[in-house]
Order: C-alpha cells, then structure tokens, then sequence
C-alpha cells in the first residue's frame, strides 16, 4: 500500500487549469493524472546487433543457444540471424538491437530463455506484424479469432520473458491480421496500432488506434493484461512495474497505461 500511495501522490496534479481565461482549482473530486513515463533505457554496448528482419515463412528463438532452434528456408533470414547458438547474458538479460525495420509475415520470434533469465529487444526502425497463413513453427491461438496466430513475438503464455523498447518516432507498431505481441512494451514515443491482433502484457505507449473487427475475424481484445514480472532494463526505481491497466488507484481515479 505505501508504494501505490507513493504513486498516487506523484501522480496527482493539483495545478490550476486554465478554461476560457478563468483558472480552476480542481476540487479533491476532481484530479489531473500528469505524464511520468521514464525515459527509455540506453541500448547497452553489449547488445547483439541483428540489424534488420524481413521475415517470411520462417522462425528465430531467442536468445540463440544450443537449446533453441529456428525454421524456414535455407538462406532465408531467419537462418541468417540464427547463425550463431552461444549468446551470453548481462546480468541474467539477452539485449537485442534492432537497427532497422522488423516485418513479419507469417513469421515468428519465439522467446525461451533459461530460467531465471530475460530478454530484452530494442528496435529503433518500424516493427510491422501480418499474416494468418500457416508458418513454420508452432502457432497459437486467441479467442475470439477463427484462424490461428501465426505470426507473433514472445512466449504467447507468458509475457514476462520478454521487453521490448520502440526508439522510433514516426513509425508506428502496426499489429494486425491476427498477430501478436507477448512482452512488457515501451513506446513512449510510438503509435501503436492493433487491427485484429492482441497485445499480451503491457504496454507504455505514445498512442494506441485499436480497431479490431470482432465478430470471429481476429483477435477480440486489444490488450489482454498479463503478468509481466519485474523489468529488467528500466533503472532504479522505473524498473518496478507500475499498476496495470484497471488497477484502481483509488475511488476517485482509475489509470489506463
């Protein structure tokens, strides 16, 4: 309780609002929630750089051990960024950094790490997700949506292996046709945008344009909240995870992150 009051009083704005030239003090009925995202966290210089992904057909598990595999085509570039099994972590966490677009296409980039450990992505281009075909690897499935979730990122039951960090600022994170994200994400400065797809977990983002078609076609909810266990990359005190969404901070305020 002394952490949620902590927040609660940092969170609360009591400054005058000015409406028509008058200025307001808002009552106690009445509270302003200011913005306190932190900033991102720096991309550490031990990060493995996978460039970009244009992905068809094909899957990657990360982090890249022995334990883990990848499937598709020979020469696709699922292989390419698979060609290596001994990344190491910092820390008890794989950082990844995506320097350029990450597209999806009825594609897959698995998380399984060792127990007790994390996986964190950072992308700094576009990350675009589509498809509901059949793909190699092992699908999964939403409810509500009549054809399986082929293209995903994460570990679909448990979104707490992995974080992702969006650097970019004009390309938005564009799910749909089914697709999904499975992670902590943080995207203070990015879009999200979800057309039948779902977000498992959490997510700090710019803005978000749901548009699901419901009905049976895709996924039915936009964001279905998840444990995502302690943050890893975030320091200090940012790194504790913040109420989720429909927490109820208290009766006279609800946040929606």
């Amino acid at each position: 309780m002394k952490r949620q009051n902590k927040l609660i009083s940092k969170r609360i704005d009591t400054t005058a609002i000015a409406i028509n030239g008058a200025k307001i003090i808002p009552p106690a009925e009445v509270t302003q929630v200011t913005e306190d995202l932190p900033a991102l966290p720096s991309i550490p210089a031990g990060a493995y750089d996978l460039s970009s992904l244009n992905a068809s057909n094909c899957y990657i598990t990360l982090p890249r051990t022995s334990d883990n595999s990848w499937g598709g085509d020979a020469g696709s570039e699922c292989e390419t960024i698979n060609d290596r099994t001994s990344d190491v972590p910092l820390d008890g966490v794989y950082h990844y950094h995506f320097t350029g677009d990450v597209i999806l296409s009825n594609s897959q980039i698995r998380i399984n790490p060792p127990e007790g450990t994390k996986v964190v992505i950072h992308v700094s281009g576009v990350l675009t997700m589509s498809g509901k075909g059949v793909s190699h690897g092992s699908s999964t499935s939403c409810a509500g949506a009549l054809d399986p979730v082929t293209t995903y990122i994460g570990d679909p039951d448990d979104p707490s292996k992995l974080e992702v960090y969006s650097h970019s600022t004009f390309q938005p994170i564009d799910i749909s046709d089914t697709t999904m994200i499975s992670a902590f994400v943080d995207a203070p400065d990015t879009d999200l945008k979800i057309s039948q797809g779902q977000l498992r977990g959490t997510a700090w983002v710019k803005s978000m344009d749901a548009s699901n078609s419901g009905g049976g076609s895709g996924c039915d909810r936009s964001i279905k909240q998840m444990d995502i266990g302690t943050i890893k990359a975030l320091p200090g005190d940012s790194g504790i995870p913040k109420p989720y969404i429909d927490n109820i901070l208290s009766y006279r305020s609800i946040e929606a992150r």
